[in-house]
């Protein structure tokens, strides 16, 4: 009898035994499971007609986990241990983490020595997504970086002179994101994407909301002029256009091309501002013949980038000319080259050329080469 008691004993020992490695299984694998909610979005001051291109130009954010994070047992803090592909930077963030500094050029040097580490050492991200909501499944301090997926020709995904920000085109613009940081949990971020972890008073929150800022830079596009010449004669003929920005008349933008038709039937103007809508005047026919149908045209640029990536066509125009039947000469030209920066924006910076007639009285600027 005392046996058969000492054997269920054992036997309910046993079990519980097992009881508790489940429940403390369960507990464990509860205490493993972390969500950390970032939020990824442009520069408040964005404006909505930016934020309406962004859209266009295919951006990604790509995390990388730098450290992971485990609960200071001795005070209201977190132990980092650094993951080896980014240890080169563990000192310098220690030493500004020590100094309990706000937004810096130190923090952004640190922030562009990370995002080195990943472009030299091709590293993966841990996790991929959009503007928007990105869940982090592991306590640590993570590196944010935007960038675009395709690119045109010869431009890299990280612009290693301007602090190795991501790169992304739009139709319209260039976008270079800076790179930045943050630490999941966290007890604050600021505006400036800068990580604050246990220099501030307050809870340990799991989400966060950062502010990528974002340089953008103007694409430029091409202009073709087409020219059809009904009854031509065979004799070189010059035929001159004046290129301007349509809403301001030429305040915005203003050039100047040509057509000697002797075999040539196109011309194409360059470095035009994508998205700018020009008008096309043709002020000159030639001597010998006259306009068929309009004299001007309407067109909107496209970026050559876009053209590059199948996003568009160059923008284009024609005219046709027939003999007027009063000139049986005249009308050849000489082409002169211009440069023209903008005073105001000097890195506005762009070529023309126009072919005139030696006795056009339009041809008053000297050439420039």
């Amino acid at each position: 009898m005392h046996k058969t008691r000492s054997r269920i004993g054992a036997l309910i020992a046993a079990l519980g035994v097992a009881l508790a490695f489940v429940l403390c299984g369960v507990v464990a694998r509860a205490a493993e499971d972390y969500t950390f909610k970032l939020t990824v979005g442009p520069a408040k001051d964005t404006t909505e007609a930016v934020r309406a291109d962004m859209d266009t130009a295919g951006i990604v954010v790509d995390v990388y986990q730098m450290a992971t994070a485990e609960e200071d047992p001795t005070q209201d803090a977190f132990i980092y241990t650094w993951n080896d592909n980014f240890k080169d930077v563990q000192a310098d963030y220690e030493l500004l983490a020590k100094a309990r500094t706000g937004y810096s050029s130190d923090w952004q040097a640190l922030y562009a020595d990370a995002a080195k580490l990943v472009v030299d050492g091709k590293l993966t991200a841990d996790v991929t997504g959009k503007f928007g909501d990105i869940e982090l499944d592991s306590k640590g301090l993570y590196l944010v970086i935007a960038h675009g997926t395709t690119l045109p020709a010869g431009e890299e995904m990280y612009d290693s002179e301007n602090g190795y920000a991501g790169v992304a085109f739009s139709g319209l613009l260039k976008y270079s994101f800076p790179p930045t940081m943050v630490a999941a949990p966290t007890k604050d971020v600021n505006a400036d994407g800068v990580i604050v972890t246990d220099w501030v008073s307050g809870d340990w929150k799991d989400e966060a909301e950062i502010f990528l800022k974002s340089s953008y830079d103007p694409l430029f596009g091409s202009l073709i002029i087409n020219k059809t010449v009904d009854e031509y004669d065979g004799k070189p003929v010059t035929f001159t256009y004046h290129i301007y920005d349509t809403k301001t008349g030429g305040k915005t933008y203003e050039n100047y091309a040509a057509i000697t038709y002797d075999g040539q039937t196109s011309t194409t103007v360059t470095h035009i501002p994508a998205g700018l809508e020009v008008t096309v005047d043709e002020s000159y026919e030639g001597a010998r013949y006259q306009a068929v149908g309009p004299k001007t045209a309407n067109a909107t640029i496209v970026s050559d980038v876009a053209v590059e990536l199948g996003k568009g066509e160059t923008a284009s125009v024609a005219f046709e000319n027939a003999p007027d039947g009063d000139h049986t000469d005249g009308g050849y030209g000489i082409e002169n080259h211009f440069d023209y920066t903008d005073p105001n924006n000097p890195q506005n910076h762009w070529p023309w050329s126009v072919t005139s007639p030696a006795d056009w009285s339009g041809n008053t600027t000297p050439a420039s080469e």
